[in-house]
């Protein structure tokens, strides 16, 4: 069931090029579980990929893997969006952490944020339109074109309903 979130997206082999991949295409969790089977010895990287779909983890394996994955040594994902919520629209933005986000957002307009929202797993492949250049881009592309953060992104107006 793992490998399957990949392997709409390229054919892999290797539990190797499975962990390529779930870097690449942004699925820590997946990336996270290959590094812990990996460095248990249930699989070495040149495993066919199908292999990981007949790992289990025992109740102390998967505290201690929740753990290793809360930490984030691997740093997967440092750069989040993240949404400040306005009274019509919400305000977007890319950043390391909430606390950066807010500060720079408190800096461009002024007002103190009241409500902030990590949004990267709902929000990373939602596309926008900019009338200005006639693209659409999802934030994960824009995410690959910025190389500054904190960063704002743009505006969008509340869904009335």
């Amino acid at each position: 069931m793992a490998t399957q979130l990949i392997k709409s997206k390229k054919q892999t082999k290797t539990i190797q090029d499975l962990f390529i991949d779930a870097i690449e295409f942004d699925v820590p969790y997946l990336a996270y579980l290959i590094y812990f089977v990996v460095q248990k010895g249930k699989l070495n990287m040149n495993d066919s990929d199908e292999r990981l779909d007949t790992i289990e983890l025992s109740l102390s394996e998967q505290i201690e893997f929740d753990q290793m994955r809360t930490q984030d040594f691997l740093k997967l994902r440092q750069i989040q969006l993240y949404a400040v919520k306005q009274q019509n629209n919400y305000i977007f933005y890319f950043g390391h952490n909430a606390i950066e986000v807010a500060t720079y957002h408190e800096r461009l307009y002024r007002q103190r944020v009241r409500k902030l929202t990590n949004c990267h797993n709902q929000m990373m492949d939602k596309s926008l339109y900019f009338p200005e250049t006639k693209q659409t881009k999802t934030f994960r592309e824009l995410l690959k074109e910025t190389h500054q953060f904190p960063c704002y992104i743009c505006e969008m107006e509340r869904d009335a309903g």
